[in-house]
């Protein structure tokens, strides 16, 4: 039986928010964008910290800043630069002390609060090792995966690949779909979007 315990969580923040920018703007670090008064690491930090032994942030900008709320990760500079999040991933694993990894994407404001209780559901009565979201589309980077996968996952980057679902499938992920308020799973990547985000008040408490 897989319990919190056995689980530790990752806050990936690595994406350089370029359609956040303002053309004539400052580059945009998405995971301090606020959202009801916090900045959307913090808001993830708060809903994982329940759940999970311990919590990691990957990053690659404003290291400092990211410290002032969980151990930092950069990605190894041995997997390449701009390599994604899967490099994230991978430069994580090596600290990882238990068993599976909870992985999140910093710009979720309002994921759902059962989330990784249902991942759990299946994980407990599979043999896969990923079991991630499908809520109207796919969300490869919500996801429980395996630790023992770190390897493998290190020689597919090394080859030279990147894209998250071709890992996935090469190990047999299983997706797993939700239903409900498809705001649980609004990733802000445009002005549209975060406007959005601050005009919704989650249904659940993180």
């Amino acid at each position: 039986m897989i319990t919190r315990d056995h689980i530790s969580g990752l806050i990936l923040t690595g994406g350089q928010g370029r359609r956040l920018q303002p053309k004539s703007g400052p580059a945009v670090e998405k995971g301090l964008v606020e959202v009801g008064g916090q900045p959307l690491v913090l808001r993830m930090l708060n809903y994982m910290q329940p759940r999970v032994t311990d919590v990691w942030i990957s990053a690659n900008s404003q290291l400092q800043t990211y410290a002032n709320y969980a151990p930092v990760i950069v990605d190894d500079p041995a997997l390449g630069e701009y390599q994604g999040p899967l490099a994230g991933i991978a430069s994580v694993l090596p600290y990882v002390r238990t068993p599976w990894l909870f992985v999140m994407p910093v710009d979720i404001p309002y994921p759902p609060a059962s989330l990784l209780a249902v991942l759990l559901q299946y994980a407990n009565n599979g043999l896969a090792k990923i079991y991630y979201v499908h809520a109207q589309r796919e969300h490869p980077l919500c996801m429980l995966m395996h630790v023992d996968l770190g390897s493998g996952l290190r020689e597919y980057l090394r080859s030279g690949s990147r894209k998250v679902q071709d890992w996935q499938r090469q190990n047999a992920a299983m997706t797993v779909a939700f239903q409900g308020d498809l705001n649980e799973f609004l990733n802000i990547n445009t002005p549209e979007d975060l406007c959005l985000a601050t005009q919704l008040s989650p249904t659940d408490p993180l």
